[in-house]
C-alpha cells in the first residue's frame, strides 16, 4: 500500500514512515526516515516558513512532524547522539507547544550526552528546584554537576 501511495506521490511522508517500519535492514529503515523527513518538507513547500511556530496545529505539518520524530529516535539508537538532539531542537522551534512530547526526550538526551545546559532548557517548563530534582531522577550524577538553571527567573519576594 505505501508502495502505491508513493507511485502517486513521491511526497507521502507517511508512507516512507511505513516502509521504515517494515524495513529488512537497519540502513534501509534510516534511509526511509529520511526519506520520510525529506518528503514531508516537500510537501509543505513555500508555505513551510509561514508556519513555524504552530506546526501541529495544521494538520498538513503532522506527517512531517511524526517523521521527524522518528527520525530523531533512529538517529539517538544509531548512536548519533548531537544529531538526535538538533532534530528534537527543530521540532520544538516548530512546535513549541511540544503536542508530541519532545522535550522529554530531548532534555533525557540532553542529559545523558552530558550536556548540562538541559537546565536551561528544562527551566523553561519547571523551576529551577523542579529541574534539578527532575534531572536527578534522570541522571543522578548530572544533577550534582549542573549549575543552577539561569532562564527561569525567581518570583519577587
Amino acid at each position: 500500500m505505501a508502495k502505491k501511495a508513493l507511485a502517486l506521490s513521491a511526497h507521502c511522508a507517511d508512507a516512507y514512515t511505513i516502509l521504515a517500519d517494515h524495513a529488512a535492514s537497519g540502513e534501509e529503515r534510516f534511509g526511509f526516515r529520511r526519506n520520510a523527513v525529506a518528503a514531508g518538507e516537500e510537501a509543505l513547500g513555500k508555505d513551510f516558513d509561514e508556519i513555524v511556530g504552530a506546526f501541529w496545529m495544521v494538520l498538513e505539518t503532522r506527517p512531517f512532524m511524526r517523521a521527524k520524530a522518528n527520525l530523531a529516535s533512529e538517529l539517538w539508537e544509531r548512536g548519533e547522539k548531537a544529531a538526535a538532539i538538533d532534530e528534537a531542537q527543530d521540532m520544538l522551534r516548530l512546535n513549541p507547544n511540544d503536542n508530541q512530547g519532545m522535550r522529554d526526550y530531548l532534555a533525557a538526551w540532553l542529559a545523558e550526552a552530558g550536556r548540562y545546559d538541559v537546565l536551561d532548557f528544562a527551566g523553561g517548563w519547571r523551576t529551577p528546584e523542579g529541574a534539578l530534582e527532575w534531572l536527578g531522577a534522570i541522571l543522578p550524577d548530572a544533577a550534582a554537576k549542573a549549575q543552577p538553571c539561569r532562564c527561569v527567573k525567581k518570583p519577587p519576594a
